[in-house]
């Protein structure tokens, strides 16, 4: 009888992993960088894994600033249409400690349309935060592909 209880609790557990590991990979950030002490400006590229879409409809992109100096940011992300109108919105996010996340910009979007299109997000209100977050929105019924993203960093 106890060889059965056994049997039982370990399916639980396994379950319960299952359940913890999803709940810890759904909350993983698509791509994590940092701008190292001394820099202003962080250049990311992507490959052709690098997409939004109606399966994929959030794309995150997260940085850790350690500089401890006042500062605004600007946001400059590339994208190509890869099938369909996928209509993207782009926004940044900001937190102090990466347990609140506040919005710093206006969400800026784009229709879709044309093979290539380049987005521009400014903050020009100088804040103290320490991580940023760039959140790629997908609301439209296509696909696109994230081809750039520069962040830049202005110390005030």
């Amino acid at each position: 009888m106890s060889n059965l209880n056994e049997i039982k609790m370990k399916k639980i557990i396994i379950v319960l992993l299952g359940v913890f590991l999803f709940a810890f990979l759904s909350e993983a950030q698509d791509k994590t960088t940092s701008i190292d002490l001394g820099n202003t400006l962080k250049d990311l590229s992507f490959s052709a894994a690098d997409t939004v879409s109606n399966n994929k409809t959030t794309y995150t992109i997260e940085y850790d600033v350690p500089q401890k100096y006042s500062s605004v940011q600007d946001l400059t992300i590339s994208f190509d249409s890869i099938s369909g109108t996928p209509a993207l919105k782009v926004h940044m996010l900001a937190s102090k400690w990466k347990n609140t996340w506040i919005a710093i910009s206006d969400t800026v979007t784009w229709n879709g349309s044309g093979p290539s299109k380049i987005i521009e997000v400014s903050n020009a209100n100088t804040n103290n935060y320490r991580y940023f977050r760039h959140v790629v929105t997908v609301t439209g019924t296509g696909k696109a592909l994230i081809t750039d993203n520069k962040f830049k960093i202005y110390f005030k």
